[in-house]
């Protein structure tokens, strides 16, 4: 009975032992299981918190390029703003060899620092009746002026499309031989007037060596196309000449046209007197316009093409941005 007691004593004993084990290997896998758990649901905590940082981080990405777009449209316009407050380049044209273009015209045109281009048309010549001397037409050139052709009253310049093309262009190559053999000039501008100009009369012009074209309506206002640069053509007459300042300033380069320039208008709808005309220039200076070839052109020129530049800069930056955007 004695040893029955030590056994079960010793039986229960063990027992406890085993069972505190069994607790203790119980306990452990417990918490390795909630240290297991904390660290998966910290891990995807982490991994939300990636996530809503990276989309965050997008969208402030993507605000970003938008702001910086609204900045470069802003400084296109200001540019845009002071490229149209340079001032328009003003070409003066002068369709008219008269005697009194070289009497009083061209001393009130020196005085000012100005020179201009002399329009020959209808076949005449410096030196031709009414016309100003070749020695006179030669001082003007040598001060700076140019020479230039323009049609002839005697071809109807709407006509059929290649009767035009046939007539004109014999009358171009005579009168071209003309003013090559009495002046030894070739002229490079070619001054269509009002209604006369179709593109199709581009190629004439460029076999026979012109480089520029002056016409008179719609379109841009100064270009280059099919290899010739065209200027539009402004009228100014002594009934609208306090009109012209106002019509410019929209302009970038214009050719000013007038027909005749003296002391004394005889027909107001195609003369201007010789002292408006110099108020005009002088009203056009002072709103900012510039005459071509006069001192301060080349500088008012570049001043515009450094606008230019910056301008079209910003706009291939502005390109590239809108891709970043579409591609996100």
């Amino acid at each position: 009975m004695k040893y029955l007691r030590a056994a079960v004593c010793g039986i229960f004993i063990c027992s406890c032992i085993l069972l505190g084990w069994m607790i203790v290997y119980e306990t452990g896998l417990i918490e390795k299981a909630v240290s297991e758990k904390k660290e998966t649901d910290s891990n995807n905590r982490a991994a939300e918190t990636s996530e809503v940082v990276d989309q965050e981080n997008g969208t402030n990405g993507s605000e970003s390029l938008k702001s910086q777009l609204e900045n470069i449209d802003k400084q296109i316009r200001e540019l845009e703003k002071q490229q149209a407050a340079a001032g328009c380049e003003v070409h003066l044209y002068f369709d008219q060899v008269f005697e009194s273009a070289y009497e009083q015209l061209y001393p009130v045109m020196s005085e000012r620092g100005y020179t201009g281009t002399l329009v020959l048309t209808n076949g005449q010549l410096p030196g031709d009746n009414l016309q100003m001397t070749e020695q006179q037409c030669r001082e003007m050139l040598d001060a700076g002026w140019e020479l230039a052709v323009g049609g002839s009253r005697d071809i109807d310049m709407n006509g059929d499309l290649q009767d035009v093309m046939e007539e004109w262009s014999s009358y171009l190559e005579q009168y071209l031989e003309e003013i090559k053999t009495r002046m030894n000039i070739v002229p490079a501008t070619y001054c269509f007037n009002e209604g006369e100009y179709r593109e199709e009369f581009d190629q004439v012009l460029k076999e026979y060596g012109f480089t520029t074209i002056r016409y008179f309506g719609d379109g841009e206002l100064e270009s280059e196309k099919n290899g010739l640069i065209r200027i539009r053509g402004y009228r100014v007459t002594q009934e609208q000449e306090n009109d012209a300042v106002k019509d410019l300033s929209g302009y970038s380069s214009v050719a000013l046209s007038t027909r005749r320039v003296a002391d004394e208008v005889r027909t107001p709808e195609e003369d201007i007197e010789i002292g408006k005309y110099g108020e005009l220039l002088d009203s056009m200076h002072e709103a900012g316009m510039y005459i071509a070839g006069s001192d301060d052109a080349e500088e008012a020129k570049a001043g515009k093409e450094e606008l230019s530049k910056q301008i079209d800069e910003l706009k291939a930056r502005k390109k590239e941005i809108e891709k970043q955007i579409q591609g996100e």
